[in-house]
């Protein structure tokens, strides 16, 4: 497999056909093979999570070593420690590399076994981007992933400066910069180097080249090149814009740009953003507006400004005036007066207010809404189209009003619940201590005749939770009773079904009302979409979503491996069948537990492996298919277009990820690893074979690490996962990679067929 991916691997575009002529049944199957000879020869293994098909193993001389699979030793047996099985190897995740402790050094090795870094460091760290910080004697160093030193180990300590090709290194206490030939760029004589942007918002995102720095006490700011951009004689600095540096001097705030040349004097208590070009300033004890050039757009004469709010027409700063809040414009005009105890936002342009004590709401000129009378107003509010809808409560009774001044519910209610099915805008109401549900227009929808009502969640927004005489059940959005409420307890399952429980018994609906299974079982759990162990009289059977009986109550336990096979417990031993019965692996195990694609087995302790390879039943697809203008000549292809799960997968060889303008590769280091390259897309031509394809081919699902511009792809939860046919990998073009990843154009028609343009 590797020596064919490795000299031909391939994506697979995946497109729906959108054509119902052109729409085929997927179907999966799994089969089961013993690894020999690795099989129970090992007295434990171990995997690393992070490596796929990589095991520690301890052999009959309690030795440790690493092995895959299919028994080959990876890196011999030499260790005796039985506490840790993980203390000698541990994975480098990032790279998909070993470290290994040999004596009482450590060194790398890759999942070959091949050494990547010798075994003479007293630890290495795995760091991003493929490189290996290493230790000696107290000292640290740098390693690329090829082996190759960037930097001996030397530096009190050493880390890679962001994504910027320059590394942050200290000696004798001071830092500085060095560039990946260990030359110094900037000098090591600072207290210590951090990067500027360290805030997050809309304009924090100074370049990662830029960077504070202390010296003798005071803050300056350098770059990665080693300029001096603002001299050492700062009691702080801080990110501001985009483009400019705020800097504090004694106790006094001023702005910088990036280049060093001060924008606003240091002639203010304290400086806020609200543009790149406006900015709130402090002096004596009261806040104004500035412009960049210092121009006074707004007096200082408020207690407070806070963060500005912004609208679809105006930049709008909440401010504070004598203990009142208002709003001002971005310049400096009163738009709402200084008469309120707080504010606080709805929408872009409407306001919950509060004012002697009563609550209103305003728009963004002041106008009132609704008026100021009620005690409480909810901030957590209720959106309805372009209308909001908000809780409200008068003379201790709750109601609810909107956004544009209507009453939807007068205040002769005594509590609210969350806003339940958004999608209806029902919301639950209590009169008394009954529940009832409400529309968006105050209609009654449901009589207040249940204890509670919240949300069902999982398998369906539309259903709710009802409780009513401390027994649940299920209703929908117009009040209509889907589950009558008679249950101890209830619970989404597997789509579409419904879980349920009686007294001590289970059972299953559907999201109808309709009883799947009775409540006579004592314990139902997922198999399968379709499959489910249920428990009777201390022994476990499979059912199928009609309540048919598939097998016999003759377990003592059921897990599912796949949807086809099951690890089942018989007379206290483990065995593998399949959905109707037989027996895959006899029952003889002490134990079988799954990882990815592989099952370990123990008997009579010793372990040993088996795999499991899933098939999928593909089609050849009879419509036109065209790459960049030229169509693909598919009946006699080495390597042809096909459907699986009624999407169209295709093959591409060297010729075939020029065409799309992308690479891949395949190494023991990264798995699978597909990009987009940005060369210019070309017409695809595929190999021809001499024999013509058949209607029906048989694909497997792919293993192993894969990763996409970047991502890491777990296939194993990929609705349309990669394939491996005729030896060669096969991608999904779902909307995802297609449009999002890749940038690509397709279309389908019954008289073109598939389209599709990479340019």
């Amino acid at each position: 497999m590797k020596r064919f991916l490795s000299m031909l691997t391939a994506i697979v575009l995946a497109f729906s056909t959108l054509c119902g002529e052109c729409v085929t049944a997927a179907n999966t199957r799994t089969e089961l093979q013993i690894t020999a000879p690795a099989h129970l020869e090992y007295k434990n293994i171990s995997e690393f999570p992070y490596l796929h098909g990589v095991w520690i193993a301890k052999d009959n001389s309690d030795r440790l070593g690493l092995v895959d699979p299919y028994g080959n030793v990876i890196y011999p047996f030499q260790y005796f420690y039985d506490k840790n099985i993980h203390h000698c190897f541990s994975e480098n995740y990032d790279t998909n590399t070993i470290t290994v402790t040999k004596g009482f050094k450590k060194g790398v090795i890759d999942t070959s076994g091949n050494v990547i870094l010798p075994f003479e460091f007293d630890d290495i760290w795995n760091c991003s981007d493929s490189l290996f910080r290493t230790e000696n004697n107290g000292k640290y160093g740098m390693y690329g992933i090829d082996g190759k030193m960037i930097f001996p180990c030397e530096y009190d300590s050493i880390s890679k400066w962001g994504n910027t090709p320059v590394f942050k290194v200290q000696k004798n206490g001071k830092y500085g910069f060095a560039d990946s030939k260990n030359n110094i760029i900037l000098p090591l004589e600072y207290d210590e180097i951090e990067s500027i942007s360290t805030f997050d918002g809309p304009h924090m995102s100074l370049p990662i080249t830029i960077c504070r720095a202390k010296k003798n006490e005071k803050w300056g700011v350098v770059n990665t090149s080693g300029d001096i951009i603002v001299p050492f004689e700062y009691n702080w600095i801080d990110i501001f814009t985009t483009t400019l540096i705020k800097a504090k001097k004694d106790d006094n705030y001023g702005v910088f740009d990036i280049e060093g040349n001060t924008v606003a004097s240091f002639e203010y208590d304290g400086l806020t953003m609200y543009t790149d070009t406006v900015f709130g300033a402090k002096q004596n004890g009261k806040w104004g507006i500035i412009d960049i050039n210092g121009k006074i757009i707004s007096p200082f004469e408020y207690d407070v400004v806070f963060n500005e709010i912004e609208t679809p027409y105006e930049t709008v700063i909440r401010c504070i005036k004598n203990g009142k809040m208002g709003f001002i414009d971005i310049d400096g005009n009163v738009i709402v007066p200084f008469e309120y105890d707080s504010l606080y936002n709805y929408t872009d342009t409407v306001f919950g207010a509060k004012k002697n004590d009563k609550y209103g709401i305003i728009d963004l000129k002041g106008n009132i809404i609704v008026p100021f009378e009620y005690e409480i107003m909810g901030d957590n509010s209720y959106s309805s189209d372009d209308n909001v809808l908000v809780p409200v409560m008068k003379n201790e009774k709750f109601g609810i009003v909107d956004t544009k001044g209507n009453t939807i519910l007068p205040c002769e209610y005594d509590g609210f619940g969350l806003l339940l099915l958004e999608e209806e805008n029902v919301i639950e109401v209590k009169k008394g201590t009954k529940s009832g549900l409400i529309d968006a227009n105050g209609n009654i929808v449901l009589p207040f005749q249940f204890d509670d009502l919240y949300n069902f969640g999982g398998m369906s927004d539309k259903l709710l939770y009802a409780k009513k005489n401390g027994k649940y059940g299920l209703i929908n959005a117009d009040g209509g009773i889907v589950v009558p409420c008679e249950f101890d307890e209830l619970k989404p399952f597997y789509t579409p079904l419904i879980h349920v429980t009686k007294g001590e018994k289970e059972g299953l609906f559907d999201e109808n009302g309709n009883i799947i299974v009775p409540c006579e079982f004592d314990g139902i759990y997922g198999l399968s979409d379709t499959l489910f162990e249920a428990n009777k009289n201390g022994k476990s059977g499979v059912i199928d979503a009609n309540g048919n009986i598939v097998l016999p109550f003759e377990f003592d336990g059921l897990n599912a491996i796949t949807d086809t096979l099951f690890t089942a417990i018989k007379n206290g031993k483990t065995g593998i069948i399949d959905p109707v019965g037989n027996i895959i692996l006899p029952f003889e195990y002490d134990r079988i537990s799954q990882s990815g694609n592989y099952l370990i087995l123990r008997k009579n302790g010793k372990y040993g492996f088996a795999k499991f390879t899933e098939y999928a039943d593909i089609t050849i697809p009879a419509f036109d298919i065209t790459i960049n203008g030229g169509k693909i000549e598919n009946t006699n292809a080495k390597y042809p277009c096909i459907l699986y799960n009624n999407i169209t997968y295709f093959p591409m060889t060297y010729s075939g990820a020029r065409s799309l303008g992308l690479s891949s590769d395949w190494n023991t280091l990264s798995g699978l690893v597909i990009k987009k390259t940005g060369t210019e897309p070309s017409v695809c031509e595929f190999e021809q074979s001499p024999v013509s394809n058949s209607s029906g081919e048989t694909a497997t699902i792919a293993t192993g690490k894969i990763t996409v511009n970047g991502s890491s792809i777990d296939n194993s939860y990929e609705e349309y996962p990669l394939l491996l046919f005729r030896d060669v990998t096969y991608f999904p073009l779902t909307w995802r990679f297609a449009v999002e990843e890749f940038g690509w154009s397709y279309s389908f028609s019954t008289e073109r067929g598939l389209e599709i343009s990479c340019n």
